[in-house]
């Protein structure tokens, strides 16, 4: 691949419909490293595009899905916060939807942290 065959990338201004999230900056595992290493690089990741394209304080609009199971402990972190749940068609999984006024990126990566505590989570 030569970097004539490279599309390029569209320009996206701040506040024109941007969604940054941890699932946009990370996108599976990479074979042999480990967990840790990961997570710490997926949290760069997404500490910088949230520096980048957000003014803080900001809605930040939260979105999980997690088995059946570990929804009490989903709702625990989003308690005090008005948040939607639904369940998926054969009631294995719950999708929460939560927007929050977040004081800045790093206040934003401590509920992803929270969230990654939850065995099976995926945020979307």
């Amino acid at each position: 691949m030569n970097a004539e065959s490279i599309p390029p990338v569209p320009s996206m201004a701040p506040g024109r419909g941007l969604a940054v999230t941890a699932a946009s900056c990370y996108h599976g595992r990479i074979p042999g490293m480990e967990d840790r290493i990961v997570t710490e690089d997926k949290y760069r990741t997404l500490r910088s595009k949230l520096t980048v394209f957000h003014d803080w304080p900001h809605d930040y609009t939260f979105k999980f899905i997690v088995p059946r199971e570990a929804r009490d402990r989903l709702e625990t972190i989003f308690e005090g916060h008005p948040y939607s749940v639904r369940e998926s068609s054969r009631g294995r999984w719950v999708a929460l939807t939560c927007v929050r006024t977040m004081a800045s990126a790093d206040a934003v990566i401590e509920v992803y942290q929270q969230v990654d505590g939850i065995e099976g989570a995926w945020s979307l």
